[in-house]
């Protein structure tokens, strides 16, 4: 179990590569009583309250991300591990997974067909995919309801 005197003074400051290929500076820190405090550059972490990056970024992807510093990822795992920020992240993480696949699987079934089984095969694709759409807009709903509940972005 960490203690407060394993955990970093300073909050980690991470430039990362985004899937657009631009970079974004996102600032994790670990608060007492175990919430973090995030911040990420990003358009979008400024106008829906949550990125990429960020979900990236506490769930400990960091070289997919571009970031291959040792000392980072020890200092990144220090300030999150254990935090409702981790969990609230792969909750996000799972969602956003599983309604690509979703939407995968109906694109890669479209079809303009009137049979019976293809109707049937593209309703329960559709289904599939609302349920995957609800489930993320609730991660997502959760994830942003999780930075706005404490002052400054802190996590609890």
């Amino acid at each position: 179990m960490l203690t407060r005197t394993d955990l970093p003074d300073d909050p980690v400051t991470l430039t990362v590569t985004g899937a657009e290929g631009h970079q974004h500076t996102l600032t994790v820190a670990r608060e007492v009583g175990g919430g973090v405090q995030l911040a990420c550059s990003c358009a979008m972490f400024s106008r829906e309250a949550w990125c990429r990056h960020a979900v990236d970024v506490l769930c400990m992807r960091l070289r997919a991300l571009g970031v291959a510093d040792d000392a980072l990822d020890f200092a990144l795992e220090s300030a999150v591990i254990g935090t409702r920020a981790e969990d609230v992240a792969h909750d996000l993480d799972r969602a956003l997974i599983a309604y690509g696949r979703a939407l995968q699987r109906f694109d890669a079934s479209r079809s303009a067909s009137l049979e019976t089984d293809v109707l049937e095969t593209m309703g329960a694709l559709a289904r599939d995919l609302a349920d995957a759409a609800a489930a993320l807009a609730d991660a997502a709903t959760r994830f942003r309801r999780a930075l706005a509940a404490a002052p400054d972005g802190i996590v609890p």
